[in-house]
């Protein structure tokens, strides 16, 4: 015996409707990264933002190179809560500085302001300064025919004994959320 004509003909356009409807319902009211955030109260620090800013390593560039405006993220929850200040260090197409040679440049000028290398690091240059709580650190990578530079520090709200980076070098991230300057 088979279905009425009905169900045939209509059966597929409301069940492909229904799942539709499912999942923008689920991506609109389900808690956002940012929702999830707020609600464990991890945040920005503007006062750690505002001084990682002022920092010589991202401030200062090699001759005949170009930083890029600096970029704020903020990553909340496992497996571990990090708040940043990036920026992308360009060179120009005739240039032909190595690696090495950026990674001496800097090098040279976090001790001069404070840092502490990380000998046995994954990246071209890596360090961490002390801030009385969870330290700073300092992460230089080739990306492409560029260099990113990037800060990481503790976000507000989150306990002391969350610092997943006190001792071992942290994952430089990607996916983190952007937050306004």
């Amino acid at each position: 015996m088979s279905a009425p004509k009905w169900i045939r003909v209509y059966a597929g356009p409301v069940l492909v409707s229904l799942v539709l409807v499912g999942a923008v319902a689920g991506a609109v009211y389900l808690p956002s990264d940012k929702d999830a955030a707020k609600a464990d109260g991890c945040r920005a620090d503007p006062a750690a933002i505002r001084a990682i800013r002022a920092e010589q390593i991202l401030t200062q560039n090699p001759r005949l190179t170009r930083m890029d405006e600096a970029v704020e993220g903020l990553t909340c929850g496992s497996p571990s809560s990090f708040g940043s200040v990036s920026r992308r260090l360009t060179k120009p197409p005739t240039d032909t500085g190595s690696g090495a040679e950026v990674a001496r440049y800097y090098a040279q000028l976090a001790q001069r302001s404070g840092w502490k290398p990380f000998e046995y690091s994954n990246y071209l240059y890596s360090a961490t300064k002390e801030t009385g709580g969870c330290p700073w650190w300092f992460l230089l990578r080739a990306e492409g025919d560029a260099y990113q530079l990037r800060v990481m520090y503790q976000p507000a709200g989150v306990p002391a004994s969350d610092c997943a980076w006190a001792v071992d070098e942290p994952i430089f991230l990607q996916a983190t959320i952007p937050i306004g300057k």
